[in-house]
């Protein structure tokens, strides 16, 4: 009797853990696929869903991409110490060197811009016409979000 309680119990043990793992899964994996590193993959994927791309489309897409991401990241790696400087030393910092740090992000936010105008539209010239109109309303609503996904109001 004393034996067949313990299977029991360690059988509902085991049970729940199965059901604590799977449940701890799945909330995970969606918690994963909001988090800001994979917002660029988020975007390919609902890239490639509205301008239905080939496979060979997509392959040239991926390398387009990959090259664009490795010219982008001395960009936001110079913006991202500038700010820093900036804001670290509000207080320190004379007039002259504030102007000084805000020109240099704006120049560098200007390249990483002209950069991905550059990408987007070597990404335009992979598509046929129809993929091309599809295109247009995809980098519209693209460039209407907020950080978070949002549409913003006009």
């Amino acid at each position: 009797m004393k034996n067949r309680n313990l299977i029991i119990a360690l059988f509902v043990l085991v049970a729940l853990n199965v059901i604590s793992l799977g449940f701890l899964w799945y909330t995970n994996r969606h918690h994963i696929d909001r988090l800001p590193g994979r917002q660029s993959a988020d975007a390919n994927f609902e890239l490639f869903r509205e301008i239905d791309f080939t496979e060979e489309q997509e392959r040239s897409f991926r390398r387009l991409s990959l090259e664009h991401r490795k010219s982008m990241r001395p960009k936001f790696m110079q913006m991202s110490e500038l700010r820093s400087a900036l804001f670290a030393g509000s207080e320190r910092l004379s007039d002259e060197e504030r102007d000084r740090l805000l020109n240099e992000l704006s120049s560098l936010q200007r390249t990483a811009d002209s950069l991905t105008y550059v990408h987007f539209r070597s990404v335009y010239q992979l598509c046929n016409p129809e993929q091309k109109r599809k295109m247009d309303v995809f980098i519209h609503q693209m460039v209407n979000r907020d950080r978070r996904g949002n549409t913003r109001p006009k």
